[in-house]
């Protein structure tokens, strides 16, 4: 029996926060009790230490806040979510949802239940409508924001998920967009404290503005750049944001020898799902040959990305410059209907200099400068902190041009072969 970390994010709830833990403590499978309070002005939090809880404060005001500090504080990789406010709370619950986890062989067991008394208002007009039209692998997922329910957060990167009340709708699609199982059970009846219809609205904003954000990620993204250290130092804040939202990346270097390629496959180790492909060729040689235009064409073929990033057409470096050159051979050879919906040059040593760098395209990686540091430090047989330095200088500038702390910038290309006419402008 694997050992559990329950999780109760609370604002104001010494009504019913007894009642919760003591229930929850009857259960055999916990390890822990975690209240995180958001800032409440009752006696949630004393009450909850009284009742050998451990508690834990959070002062960004917000759900999702709250219940991301939990989870993040939670020793076990299985964690119990459940609210504050559950009048008929059933420890029994617990085994319910872990022997279903462990039968089912699932990741996430989520919950549903039954009360006359609540329309369930976010649910059924906001969360499953919006499911439906852009998620319809999730569409029969009965409560898709329940608040109670069990998962296995030793696969998600939770410190980079949602702030908001839509962290339970990101773990939901996280879950299925990696592949792993996500099994259903009812509790029955289940009641809590009903609120005025008028506190939904942030709640549905939150929702609304999550899957309009998280569909912007559902693509792929090709990367043929020259070196091995050159998709993190160019496009690693891209690269991170779209791993994390689970999109297809594939970066296919240039140039390589054996020790730099040991150095390029560690970012696995924080994105484990990006595909890396070597073409073996050496460093600055003349690499523009048949050879490698029909290896990119196969790999583009095969792959079908939806966005397409590469060096600058006129980058001074010759083997960025060597890169462009084989793209567009490629690009000029691919049937059109396979051509990438977008075609960017990443930025380069120059990109002040507006004859050859002119960026129309920004990437706030605020959240995520840390982890491309961190991408840059796998290359240890390069002065990594010399390319720190100057990445912290050049993203902090772009972000100071786009009203953000860091930014990366790109430069949208268009071949002739993918104009395409449009009914309106």
């Amino acid at each position: 029996m694997e050992r559990i970390s329950i999780v109760i994010p609370a604002l104001n709830e010494e009504k019913t926060i007894i009642n919760v833990i003591n229930e929850l403590k009857k259960s055999e499978y916990i390890s822990e009790i975690i209240v995180v309070d958001n800032n409440s002005s009752d006696n949630t939090a004393k009450l909850s230490k009284e009742n050998s809880a451990k508690v834990i404060f959070c002062k960004e005001i917000g759900y999702g806040y709250a219940l991301k500090k939990g989870i993040l504080e939670a020793k076990n990789r299985l964690v119990f979510k459940i609210d504050a406010d559950i009048k008929n709370v059933d420890y029994k619950w617990i085994e319910l949802l872990y022997k279903n986890m462990v039968n089912e062989q699932s990741s996430l067991v989520k919950t549903y239940w039954e009360n006359e008394k609540d329309p369930m208002p976010v649910t059924n007009l906001v969360a499953k409508p919006l499911l439906k039209y852009h998620y319809s692998s999730l569409s029969d997922i009965k409560m898709p924001i329940s608040g109670i329910y069990l998962f296995n957060k030793s696969l998600l990167n939770i410190e980079h998920m949602q702030n908001t009340f839509a962290l339970d709708l990101d773990i939901l699609i996280s879950i299925k967009k990696l592949g792993y199982k996500i099994s259903q059970v009812s509790l029955g009846k289940v009641y809590d404290n009903l609120k005025p219809i008028s506190n939904y609205s942030n709640m549905s904003y939150e929702l609304i503005s999550f899957i309009n954000i998280k569909k912007n990620y559902d693509k792929s993204v090709l990367f043929f750049l020259a070196h091995p250290d050159d998709a993190e130092i160019w496009c690693g804040g891209l690269i991170s944001k779209y791993s994390l939202n689970h999109s297809k990346i594939i970066i296919v270097i240039a140039t390589s020898n054996k020790i730099r390629k040991e150095e390029s496959l560690r970012i696995k180790t924080i994105f484990p799902e990006i595909e890396i492909v070597f073409m073996n060729n050496i460093e600055l040689s003349n690499f523009y040959n048949r050879k490698n235009i029909d290896t990119l064409h196969d790999i583009v073929k095969k792959n079908q990305p939806d966005i397409f990033i590469t060096h600058h057409k006129d980058d001074i470096h010759i083997d960025h410059k060597l890169c462009f050159d084989i793209t567009s051979s490629v690009f000029l050879k691919l049937d059109r209907d396979l051509l990438p919906k977008k075609f960017l040059m990443c930025n380069s040593y120059f990109q002040d200099n507006h004859n050859i760098f002119n960026p129309n395209i920004y990437i706030d990686i605020s959240m995520v400068m840390d982890i491309k540091l961190k991408l840059i430090d796998n290359f240890i047989s390069q002065d990594t902190e010399y390319w720190k330095n100057m990445i912290i200088k050049i993203d902090s500038l772009n972000g100071l041009k786009s009203s953000v702390k860091y930014a990366e910038a790109f430069e949208e290309y268009q071949f002739y072969t993918i104009n395409r006419a449009t009914e309106t402008i």
